[in-house]
């Protein structure tokens, strides 16, 4: 990452930031199941790049980050995932399908008195990815390159360790819905969490309805989901070296995505749950850090999904 910074004291201050990351791929093929399922993609190359200008003015922070080229560039494509539809992923995974550049940030915040005030175009971060990431942490869930985009107002009060949160926001990008094909989410959330030096531990509830684009339209019209997602999340530092974290997720709802002979264009229940825990252990040595991660995961739903 490059950077630049320039300030006047007291008044504002600037910065420039570049990102660029490549990332490839080049495996022999293996099995991923017990039915001898080949993985489709063996040579790949993903890149992203995020150009930035962050500032301060008195007590108004600006963030701008215009993200481009942030997809798969190069390689095999794989539809494993899809049986049920070609359109289970809404993002574009592969190819040049997706959007060349998209504001990552546009937004500015500030105080007043207790309360801290955002608006604008941003990423979110909770837990370990399930519900919501940036695409800029370490995850194992989701498009995590890509993370989530959103247009947002929220309001935040600390109280000590403890600190509550609320947002409402228009979906421009996560998993489910690209505002530039025409999907139309939107979503508010509340959330609170405890945070002191050796534990951190929140909770996240909220509704989210979504309209899915013409393009995917089913027989009966537009479909359109109502879903509400409960979010636990908890971490602990065992020693300097050890930490522990976990996540449940629990969502209900109703959708009319699928049709079939049961549904007919009718409502559907949403109704599933996933969870992950992870251990990760940390050694300095003389040129970096050793990380060694164990992962253990679970979640409802379709088997080839």
């Amino acid at each position: 990452m490059l950077s630049m910074f320039f300030a006047l004291t007291g008044i504002c201050s600037a910065e420039w930031t570049v990102d660029v990351q490549a990332v490839g791929q080049d495996l022999s093929s293996f099995v991923l199941d017990d039915v001898s399922t080949q993985t489709q993609q063996q040579q790949w190359v993903y890149t992203r790049s995020i150009l930035g200008y962050d500032g301060l003015v008195s007590t108004l922070k600006y963030d701008l980050d215009l993200e481009i080229v942030n997809m798969q560039v190069a390689g095999d494509e794989s539809d494993l995932g899809t049986s049920v539809s070609s359109m289970i992923f809404r993002t574009p995974k592969t190819s040049l399908d997706g959007t060349w550049i998209l504001p990552r940030s546009a937004n500015v915040s500030t105080r007043v008195g207790d309360i801290g005030i955002q608006v604008g175009i941003q990423s979110f971060d909770w837990g370990l990815g399930i519900l919501s990431n940036s695409g800029m942490q370490q995850t194992r869930f989701g498009v995590n390159q890509q993370g989530n985009i959103y247009g947002r107002l929220a309001l935040s009060r600390a109280f000590d360790e403890l600190q509550v949160f609320w947002a409402a926001d228009a979906i421009v990008r996560d998993e489910n819905a690209l505002w530039t094909l025409g999907d139309r989410a939107g979503q508010s959330i509340v959330g609170v969490q405890h945070i002191s030096d050796a534990h951190h531990i929140g909770l996240l509830t909220g509704v989210r309805y979504q309209l899915d684009r013409e393009a995917n339209s089913t027989p009966y019209g537009q479909s359109n989901s109502l879903v509400f997602p409960v979010d636990l999340y908890s971490q602990t530092d065992l020693s300097e070296n050890i930490s522990i974290a976990t996540e449940g997720i629990y969502v209900v709802g109703r959708s009319n995505r699928l049709v079939n002979e049961s549904t007919r264009g009718e409502y559907a229940s949403v109704r599933y749950f996933g969870g992950v825990g992870r251990v990760t252990h940390n050694q300095a040595i003389e040129r970096g850090t050793i990380e060694t991660l164990v992962e253990v995961g679970g979640a409802s739903g379709d088997a080839d999904s």
